[in-house]
This record gives C-alpha cells, structure tokens and sequence, in this order.
C-alpha cells in the first residue's frame, strides 16, 4: 500500500491555474508606493507656513 503525500496549501504546485501572480503585482505595487513615499518626504524640503504679525502695544502697558 502506498502513501499518499498531504498537499499543502502554501506548496506551489505545477497545475491548478497558478493564481498567485495577481497578489505578487500587488505586493510589489505597495512597496513602491511606500519606497517612493519615503523617498519623496527625504527630498522634498517642506517649509512652514510664515506670516508676519505687526502689534502695535501702547506705551501705558510698560511701568515707567
């Protein structure tokens, strides 16, 4: 009597359709994206916003 082998579920197996490539792309997609991310926030130089605020405080508030 001979023994039957378990197919695993994560083995790769050479028929069946072979419906792992749609998740590779999609996987490789997602770590561009994030590489790029990290990429673009090292480069760019992101500036604050400035305003110039001018008040005028009169001469009664200080102790002379």
């Amino acid at each position: 009597m001979a023994r039957r082998r378990s197919k695993s579920r994560f083995s790769q197996s050479s028929g069946g359709g072979g419906g792992g490539g749609l998740g590779r792309v999609l996987a490789i997609a997602v770590l561009l994206v994030i590489v790029g991310g990290g990429v673009a926030l090292a480069v760019i130089d992101f500036r604050p916003p400035t305003q110039t605020v001018e008040k005028v405080i009169p001469n009664t508030q200080f102790k002379q």
